[in-house]
């Protein structure tokens, strides 16, 4: 980890982010300012439906992790290469375990949670990375470094290690990863807009009740030292409990930047191309395509497209958050016109 950290601090990937003397507390402060980095769009301080139709997800896996795997110990492009050496707020995906962590983490590829499913993420990932598939993988939380909640990792279930808490795979994971996704979206989510606390309320209500969630809480807390502005956000949505973390003033208004050199400029561009991406009503196939354009050689996590076939076009989320994330959904093959 000492290893990795030292490469971030050369490339400096989160300009000037001041990695030095990094503890694991302070990694996880600094993962929950990243991730209310300010977002895109217009004003409004009423809930604005998106341009979907309502479906109910329920699919195998489990929902954790924030965005965010960059400034932990994922490698950089220019480094060990993209998806290599886990993420400590994502996931870490290892062929074998061992006494040796620095060996193993050396060996891992990974980075944030993409679909809800970490098993099948980190398929993804050594797929990815040119690794071999891992043996009859199982996700776990394990705290090697005494984190809090501890980090997420898939490996070889004969290789659990004795004190680490095996991950039962939930049926609303797909939904719950839809629910993180949509409140941290620049291009017609939350973060699209600046609501008040009731407009970020009623956003949240309706996408529980779109998705099928029951039996949620939204929390409201006040406003702490990582709070950006003027917007209401989502600061955590916790599957484990049920409950959304929900902060007044936790984002600047879209468009615009809490503190220079907090976004880049190339962020808010990529925003307005999906942007017009998402508003021609393309199906997966094609809506990847120009995703693929608009990201061009920015680095960015895997891109991830889930099928909806009861989508008539496919939506587009872009979470923001040491990199860029980008999830679709949406239909196999253009809806036939009536």
């Amino acid at each position: 980890m000492d290893e990795h950290l030292a490469r971030l601090r050369a490339a400096d990937p989160v300009r000037g982010g001041g990695l030095d003397g990094l503890d694991p507390a302070s990694l996880h402060a600094l993962r929950d300012h990243i991730a209310g980095r300010p977002s895109a769009g217009r004003s409004s301080s009423t809930p604005v439906r998106r341009r979907r139709r309502a479906r109910r997800a329920a699919v195998g896996g489990l929902a954790v992790a924030l965005l965010g795997g960059g400034v932990a110990y994922a490698s950089y492009a220019s480094l060990v290469g993209w998806y290599s050496g886990g993420a400590g707020d994502g996931l870490t995906c290892v062929s074998a375990w061992g006494t040796d962590l620095q060996a193993v983490h050396a060996d891992s590829s990974g980075g944030p949670v993409l679909s809800g499913d970490p098993v099948a993420d980190c398929q993804h990932y050594q797929q990815l990375t040119g690794r071999e598939p891992i043996d009859d993988p199982v996700a776990f939380r394990f705290a090697p470094l005494g984190v809090e909640g501890g980090s997420i990792y898939v490996g070889p279930r004969d290789e659990v290690p004795d004190d680490a808490e095996v991950i039962t795979p939930s049926p609303d994971a797909a939904a719950v990863r839809e629910l993180e996704a949509s409140t941290r979206d620049w291009v017609d989510g939350m973060r699209a807009h600046c609501f008040d606390e009731t407009g970020g309320r009623a956003f949240v209500t309706a996408e529980l009740d779109r998705l099928g969630l029951t039996g949620w809480t939204i929390d409201v807390a006040a406003p702490d030292a990582y709070a950006h502005g003027s917007c209401a956000g989502v600061a955590t949505v916790d599957a484990s409990t049920r409950s959304i973390d929900l902060r007044p003033d936790w984002s600047a208004p879209p468009g615009t930047v809490a503190e220079p050199g907090d976004t880049s400029p190339e962020a808010f561009e990529i925003r307005d191309g999906l942007r017009a991406l998402a508003e021609q009503c393309l199906p997966l196939d094609e809506a990847s395509a120009g995703v693929e354009r608009v990201l061009g050689a920015e680095h960015h996590w895997p891109t991830t497209t889930v099928v909806d076939p009861d989508a008539a076009c496919t939506r587009v989320d872009m979470e923001v958050g040491g990199s860029i994330q980008v999830t679709l959904r949406g239909p196999e093959a253009p809806t036939p016109r009536r």
